[in-house]
């Protein structure tokens, strides 16, 4: 980040060149753990495209993340939607243990599902949703040892575009040291992340946090997988009778 230079070429036929390059530049982005900058090129092309489906991902209720408001809402949107269910009388008197009335069948059926939508409504409109997780995860202790460091970088790293990215001054050179210091913090949680995940444990026991407890051993399940190596008492090792 001293020294600024254009190493990097696109080479294009003379057709392309003339007709289609819409823009190029380079890309100073802090998260960018290499000390080079890439170069991007913006073509506009008339071509086909062949449609692909991508993996969607579907948010879910996340009850560990709501707090005494989330739930207070969630208690009082449940009764509204409750309060609006109605069932007929005869079927909720009706004791024939073999009825096959149709109405009587339908009338339940909606009313469960009734039931479920009310449940289903409250959750969405008060409960917290998970987020998709960025790719690779995120290390633990990002959230404390990396967030704040990466906020500051970026707040100094628009300040230096705003400024036009001079090469030297004061606002060049807190750019530099913010995003390095940014970097640093990442390598070092990266490290150090077994350490974190251990800590995090020890604390959620002590607490007697069973919910952030088990959060911690199933990252740790998940980036670690155990292979079982015996099953009902045969090894690979076993030598097995002819």
């Amino acid at each position: 980040m001293v020294r600024f230079n254009l190493l990097d070429h696109f080479l294009l036929s003379g057709v392309l060149y003339d007709k289609c390059v819409v823009k190029a530049y380079a890309l100073h982005d802090i998260d960018n753990m290499s000390d080079h900058d890439p170069i991007l090129l913006d073509l506009g092309l008339d071509v086909q495209y062949v449609g692909f489906c991508t993996n969607v991902y579907t948010p879910h209720a996340s009850w560990k993340k709501a707090n005494d408001a989330d739930l207070f809402n969630y208690r009082s949107a449940l009764s509204r939607n409750l309060a609006g269910l109605n069932l007929q009388t005869e079927v909720l008197t009706c004791h024939d243990i073999e009825c096959d009335d149709y109405y009587h069948f339908h009338a339940l059926a909606d009313y469960v599902k009734g039931i479920t939508d009310a449940c289903i409504n409250a959750c969405n409109s008060s409960i917290p949703c998970t987020t998709v997780r960025q790719q690779g995860g995120r290390s633990a202790g990002w959230s404390e040892y990396v967030q704040p460091l990466r906020e500051k970088s970026l707040f100094w790293h628009h300040l230096w575009i705003e400024n036009r990215k001079p090469h030297s001054g004061v606002i060049a050179d807190c750019m530099r040291r913010s995003r390095a210091a940014y970097h640093y913090a990442i390598r070092a949680v990266k490290k150090d992340e077994d350490n974190i995940r251990c800590e995090r444990i020890v604390n959620a026991n002590e607490k007697n946090d069973n919910c952030n407890f088990w959060s911690e051993v199933k990252n740790i399940r998940a980036s670690r997988p155990a292979k079982c190596r015996t099953v009902d008492g045969i090894t690979a090792c076993t030598t097995w009778p002819k």
